[in-house]
């Protein structure tokens, strides 16, 4: 839990420095507001998309590697068989 309340403060810091850059350039307090509840609502939104975006990605790519293989290969005691249907037999490598 300490990693998370460390990663939690650099973020805030980092986003605070933005503001506080911005206010130094000018930019008015209900815009500074503005900007800061979309980068909160981007730090609330982006983790459980993140999580879904590269979860989805996983198992594509496991689909993809997979495929050639997917209802072919089985074991029977351990020892692996590779079964072909050509349509008319089924033969058991």
């Amino acid at each position: 839990m300490k990693g998370v309340g460390t990663r939690a403060l650099f973020v805030a810091l980092v986003i605070a420095g933005f503001l506080g850059w911005l206010h130094a350039w000018g930019v008015g307090l209900p815009l500074l507001l503005g900007i800061a509840l979309v980068f909160c609502l981007v730090a609330l939104a982006a983790p459980r998309l993140g999580v879904r975006w590269i979860d989805d990605l996983v198992l594509a790519l496991r689909g993809l590697y997979w495929r050639r293989e997917q209802g072919r290969f089985h074991t029977f005691g351990g020892v692996p068989l590779d079964i072909e249907d050509d349509g008319r037999h089924v033969w058991v490598d």
